[in-house]
């Protein structure tokens, strides 16, 4: 009888311990979700950019790594999707000004794939 009350409190506490490692490894997923890192100058291969639009991206996608950096850190998940949704609509806008017609539609490729490779439904 005493062997089974231990195998009991064993396999409770086995399970309890996979749940958590199953917590943290959400709760990283969603961390990396939000880093919004750009390698400007493979950004800047791709879409062909000269020397002033490269300074000009670099500003707008460092001020993008720092507003979904903010996102992440929202209280809610509908104040973080706003939040990150209000900062990408910036991005946008930004780019549009700083990019050719051409350079846009290949950015706007580029950023949706992104997008939705890390779970956002914007």
């Amino acid at each position: 009888m005493k062997k089974y009350f231990i195998m009991l409190v064993m396999l409770f506490t086995m399970n309890t311990v996979m749940f958590a490692e199953d917590n943290n490894v959400a709760e990283v997923e969603s961390i990396e979700k939000y880093d919004f890192n750009v390698n400007t100058r493979k950004l800047a291969s791709f879409l062909e950019l000269s020397e002033d639009q490269i300074e000009a991206v670099e500003q707008v996608t460092s001020e993008l790594s720092n507003d979904m950096k903010f996102a992440f850190y929202e209280n809610t998940k509908e104040t973080r999707q706003r939040v990150a949704k209000n900062a990408i609509e910036k991005n946008v806008n930004y780019m549009s000004y700083i990019l050719t017609h051409e350079q846009y539609r290949n950015y706007l490729k580029v950023l949706n794939i992104t997008l939705r490779n890390r779970g956002f439904n914007i």
